[in-house]
C-alpha cells in the first residue's frame, strides 16, 4: 500500500555535515601596540539560530557564548591564523545546525566587523573561505 511506498522515498535520519573552512589572513587584520599584525583565533559556532549570535555582544560572545546563546550553541571549534597566512579545519556540523557563526578574537573590535555568518544545511559538504583583513572579518 500507500505507507510502504512512503517510506521508500525517506532516507533516514538527517545526516551531519562536513564543513571545511579556510581562514585567510591579510595585512591589518589585527594591529599589535607597535603597529605589526598579531595572529588571530576565530571561533566558529555550530548554530540552530542566528538570531541570539546576531545581537550578542563580543565580549559576550568571546567570554561565555555558552550563557549568550542559550540553547542556540550547539558547539564550537577555533581556528588560528597568522598575518599573510592561511589555516584549514574541517568540521563535523551536526544536522540540526542551521548555520555557522564566525567571531574574530582581534585586540580592537570596535569600528570593524568581528562577527559574520554562513548556513548550511544537513548532509553536505560544503567549503567556506573566511577572510581576515582591516575591516575584520568576512566569510
Amino acid at each position: 500500500g500507500a505507507t510502504g511506498l512512503l517510506a521508500a522515498c525517506q532516507s533516514g535520519p538527517p545526516k551531519p555535515s562536513a564543513v571545511t573552512v579556510n581562514l585567510t589572513g591579510a595585512a591589518g587584520m589585527n594591529p599589535g601596540p607597535g603597529g605589526g599584525d598579531r595572529p588571530v583565533t576565530v571561533l566558529v559556532m555550530r548554530l540552530r539560530s542566528t538570531g541570539k549570535f546576531n545581537s550578542a555582544d563580543y565580549f559576550a560572545l568571546q567570554g561565555d557564548a555558552g550563557s549568550a546563546l542559550g540553547g542556540d550553541l550547539i558547539g564550537s571549534d577555533q581556528i588560528s591564523v597568522g598575518p599573510g597566512k592561511t589555516a584549514s579545519k574541517t568540521i563535523t556540523v551536526e544536522p540540526d545546525a542551521a548555520a555557522l557563526g564566525f567571531v574574530a578574537l582581534v585586540r580592537e573590535p570596535g569600528g570593524r566587523s568581528w562577527r559574520t555568518t554562513k548556513s548550511v544545511s544537513p548532509g553536505s559538504k560544503v567549503t567556506v573561505n573566511v577572510t581576515l583583513g582591516s575591516g575584520g572579518i568576512s566569510a
